[in-house]
């Protein structure tokens, strides 16, 4: 894939770090990443940005469902693996949904739909044994249960158990 070419706005200043400061200017240029937010096109981008930019201060939400589309959910551990293998060492906490797919795929708590999140999980724990899970699509009803199953499976792959 070849790189793309970026024209700045005209009048448009950049965003640097100044001093281990982020200095972000009246105008600044704000970089848009073209795609459908999914896919390869995402972390791919994704790796370019963080390579630019070079701070420890930047990093990453990853959301594994994100990741998924219709076009790769039969191999959705090849696609978490090439999106850990370029991304693992940002990775800053994950933000966890589940998915049904029922014409087109749709959002749910964890644990109540097609996501296995151990394969993930085995590959995260050794390296970042206490990261951040933020559960999206909770509600009152179903945070218990989806909290339960994501404690479950991470100590299934191996993770420590760590109380919230």
């Amino acid at each position: 894939m070849a790189e793309p070419v970026l024209n700045p706005p005209e009048g448009g200043a950049k965003i640097t770090i100044q001093n281990g400061v982020l200095s972000v200017p009246d105008n600044p240029i704000i970089p848009f990443i073209e795609g459908d937010g999914i896919g390869p096109d995402i972390w791919a981008a994704a790796r370019r940005v963080l390579d630019a930019i070079d701070s420890p201060n930047l990093q990453v939400a990853l959301d594994p469902v994100n990741l998924l589309a219709k076009e790769n959910m039969d191999r959705k551990d090849q696609v978490m693996d090439e999106a850990l293998d370029l991304l693992m060492p940002d990775i800053a906490m994950l933000h966890i949904k589940d998915y049904l797919v029922e014409g087109v795929p749709r959002a749910v708590a964890a644990g109540e739909g097609l996501m296995d999140f151990r394969h993930i999980f085995e590959r995260l724990a050794p390296k970042k044994p206490f990261i951040h899970i933020a559960l999206e699509n909770t509600t009152a009803e179903n945070a218990a249960r989806a909290l339960q199953h994501v404690r479950t499976q991470w100590q299934e792959a191996g993770g420590q158990q760590v109380d919230a």
